[in-house]
């Protein structure tokens, strides 16, 4: 089984390799150590990082390149969205972040936790901004999906063991007589489940846009929920790294869905139909902040951004 399963993984990565190549356009050659890329620093004029955990010690083993450190004092240097995951890191990566966030003439984060950790580190003005999946819309993510082989259907794309995202589903399923199917994650198999194999980033938006309802415990689970605008249901982490949970909840709360992660959701409840208009409304404001952010550092002339209005 194990065996399989990394056969299906090395497939699979080789699908996002192949769409990457295909649809992105990347530099010709691949940057793979901080000496590497030192040799950027007069290739380019404008250095953005983000988004997501890109700021997570857990996740990038503490690589100060996601803080620029290898690019000279005077470069434009700037993060879109970023995120750190965790409440706190280690005393040498927190030192690596105030020594060169610092040096950011711009400073966007996803989350409000991060913004507050960060003004405890550096001087600097940092701003919110929504998740770059949020810039695009229905219409333009569908536009690059694939539609799969399923109709009328449950989804579930579960990133953590979680027992009422698989109960709900399992009644939902005999209420609305619907399939259930899982975008595949890990080795475990459940009955009564249609599991995905080796699908690729047209696929897996493909999945969110065709779903009758999401039940999900994934921050970009929760985001395509919304873009779709699905009936959706958000689990949240039990225990742990609370920030986790923060990501989402500080999302929904901001588009006033808090009601999608409350505990034992009922059947009525998962049903009950979203109101989409209001939200749509509050998701144009966030895309407009974020796309004006982006067109002003990439207009950028050596001067610090203070204000993105």
């Amino acid at each position: 089984m194990i065996k399989d399963f990394l056969k299906g993984k090395n497939k699979k990565d080789k699908i996002f390799r192949n769409y990457i190549n295909e649809k992105l356009k990347i530099s010709e050659k691949t940057y793979l150590t901080h000496g590497d890329l030192e040799e950027t620093s007069d290739k380019y004029e404008i250095f953005i990082v983000g988004s997501d955990q890109v700021w997570n010690p857990l996740i990038t083993d503490s690589d100060t390149a996601y803080l620029f450190s290898f690019l000279p004092e005077e470069s434009n240097i700037f993060s879109y969205a970023a995120s750190m995951g965790v409440g706190k890191v280690n005393e040498k990566y927190e030192l690596a972040i105030r020594k060169n966030i610092s040096r950011f003439k711009g400073i966007s984060v996803r989350e409000k936790q991060t913004k507050n950790y960060l003004e405890n580190l550096v001087p600097n003005d940092i701003f919110i901004h929504p998740d770059p999946s949020l810039l695009l819309s229905q219409e333009e993510w569908g536009d690059i999906s694939i539609d799969p082989e399923y109709n009328n259907y449950i989804l579930i794309y579960s990133l953590r063991p979680g027992d009422e995202i698989y109960s709900l589903a399992a009644e939902l399923s005999l209420s609305a007589d619907l399939d259930i199917v899982e975008i595949a994650t890990g080795l475990k198999r459940r009955k009564n489940i249609k599991y995905t194999k080796n699908i690729g980033p047209a696929e897996f938006i493909g999945l969110f846009k065709n779903a009758n309802y999401v039940l999900t415990n994934s921050f970009h689970g929760t985001i395509f929920s919304v873009i779709f605008k699905k009936q959706f249901f958000v689990e949240l982490c039990k225990t742990g790294n609370t920030w986790v949970n923060t990501r989402m909840t500080e999302f929904l709360d901001s588009i006033g869905l808090s009601s999608r992660y409350k505990k034992n959701m009922t059947l009525s409840e998962i049903t009950k139909k979203i109101d989409y208009y209001s939200i749509e409304k509050i998701l144009e404001e966030k895309k407009s902040v974020g796309i004006k952010y982006l067109t002003r550092i990439c207009n950028i002339d050596s001067v610090e951004i203070k204000s993105y209005e």
